[in-house]
């Protein structure tokens, strides 16, 4: 591979079967937008092709091997697909309350996002790096029992919180579980990856996948499939890169299952959230658990009953929307924050073990939903909207902020990606390069809750560092 080999290439390669996943999906997405001028306005397709383009741009460059590293940029900017294409074509009931100039205004602004983003990123991307003769690096059969063993610790901690048996100080309690989930994180992408370049024995790849059921199965007794899917999401992108084509088939199966489990949700959360509790089942209980969220899927499926059940996926994951309420709103209607949600950055930094009065990661998501009327204090206790960088950028500043957050995150992207060209799998390099991929994932993050995981994933990789060994390049294959 040209960005995790065993050694520094001069030429990168390649991504044939990459390229045509990336051509196909566009010409599939393009098919379907022109299918549903014939109901809705042509305005709503061009402006979701358009977008589909430069959300696509990226990842294209990349499995073309123009650009070197992890493909970081590409992926963040990939979820600009299903969060702001896709609402326009795909039947969200908000989309039709705003006329085509709103609608091409906001698509100006996601466009603007991307472009800036990418050509930032393909720039920084392209500084030829200084060569490297040595990597801190995991051998591969030590890595390989370590990083199993952090996915299986990542479950059994969520096991253990679900069953409220761990009783430490909310600080402590912050500190393990983020060593905890951002371990597992890691090592879900690392071994994907191992697993895709067919590096694990049979042996190997049965423990790995055993240990990611576990730790799926045990983040959706939580009822929140967000964390759940963010883990599948990871593996498969790690398989991707790692094998150089996309599993289509565990790609359409996992949305069929994350589908119909999202169609039973609701009535779980109404059963086991009666009492205000958010802990869904004990682990114990976790058989009788499925059974029953199986049977409620079935039933909203066979019913066809009105409810927020009955939201599709792809209209929960929707941004879009929320652009258009914002751009339709300041500064008129409704102040821009100023910065507001960039302010609380700075002091989330700090351990709450050192400032137990320190606010929520999610603070900043919290008051973008207060600022637009789309929930009150109580409300934003529980359940929160989520929002994204790009509107969270302009609910600050406009497009001036759009901007901004493009080119620092084109900057940051590019410089960790390079950073990852030509380094060894198992490397330090390679660990935080996958880091930020599944960050780059997360399409709801504030800038607050993206500077938090990133912090606290950095302390943790320093933790791993006196585990690691310094070797030759040619050594770490």
């Amino acid at each position: 591979m040209p960005t995790l080999g065993p050694a520094r290439k001069s030429v990168p390669e390649r991504y044939p079967r990459l390229r045509l996943a990336i051509i196909l999906i566009w010409a599939v997405f393009a098919a379907f937008s022109i299918y549903t001028m014939f109901e809705d306005p042509p305005i709503d397709a061009l402006c979701a092709v358009a977008i589909a383009t430069m959300a696509l741009l990226p990842g294209y460059l990349w499995a073309d091997g123009r650009v070197r590293g992890l493909p970081i940029l590409p992926i963040h900017i990939l979820t600009l697909l299903w969060t702001y294409a896709l609402p326009l074509v795909a039947g969200h009931p908000e989309i039709p309350l705003y006329d085509p100039e709103e609608i091409g205004s906001a698509t100006a602004c996601v466009l603007l996002y991307a472009i800036l983003a990418s050509a930032v990123w393909a720039v920084i991307s392209v500084i030829p790096a200084p060569k490297r003769f040595r990597f801190r690096v995991l051998p591969m059969d030590r890595g390989f029992v370590f990083f199993t063993l952090a996915i299986f610790a990542g479950g059994v901690f969520t096991a253990l919180a679900i069953d409220q048996l761990i009783e430490l100080d909310p600080g402590v309690y912050g500190i393990v579980r983020s060593i905890a989930l951002t371990l597992a994180t890691i090592a879900t992408f690392m071994l994907s990856i191992r697993l895709g370049r067919g590096e694990l024995s049979i042996r190997q790849r049965t423990l790995f996948l055993l240990a990611m059921l576990f730790f799926v199965v045990v983040q959706l007794a939580t009822l929140y499939l967000v964390a759940s899917i963010v883990t599948l999401a990871s593996a498969l992108i790690g398989f991707t890169i790692g094998s150089r084509r996309v599993p289509w088939v565990t790609v359409v199966l996992a949305l069929l299952i994350f589908g119909f489990l999202h169609n039973g949700k609701y009535a779980m959360r109404e059963r086991y959230w009666s009492e205000g509790q958010e802990t869904a089942a004990k682990t114990w209980q976790i058989p009788g658990f499925f059974a029953e969220w199986i049977a409620d899927g079935v039933r909203a499926l066979g019913t066809g009953r009105e409810g927020l059940g009955d939201v599709p996926i792809f209209q929960r994951v929707s941004l879009m929307h929320l652009l258009l309420l914002e751009q339709r709103s300041t500064p008129v209607a409704v102040p821009f924050l100023a910065g507001e949600t960039y302010a609380i950055i700075p002091r989330l930094l700090m351990p709450r073990i050192f400032d137990p009065d320190k606010p929520d990661s999610h603070q900043g998501t919290a008051m973008l939903n207060m600022q637009f009327g789309l929930q009150n204090a109580e409300d934003v206790q529980g359940t929160t909207i989520g929002w994204g960088q790009l509107n969270e950028g302009y609910a600050n500043f406009g497009l001036a902020g759009v901007a901004g957050v493009a080119v620092f995150l084109g900057l940051l992207f590019g410089f960790v990606g390079r950073l990852t060209a030509g380094a060894p799998v198992m490397s330090l390099e390679s660990m935080i390069g996958v880091t930020f991929c599944a960050v780059a994932l997360q399409t709801e993050f504030t800038m607050a809750v993206f500077a938090t995981v990133l912090f606290q994933s950095m302390v943790v990789l320093a933790l791993i560092v006196p585990f690691l060994e310094l070797r030759r390049a040619d050594e770490t294959a």
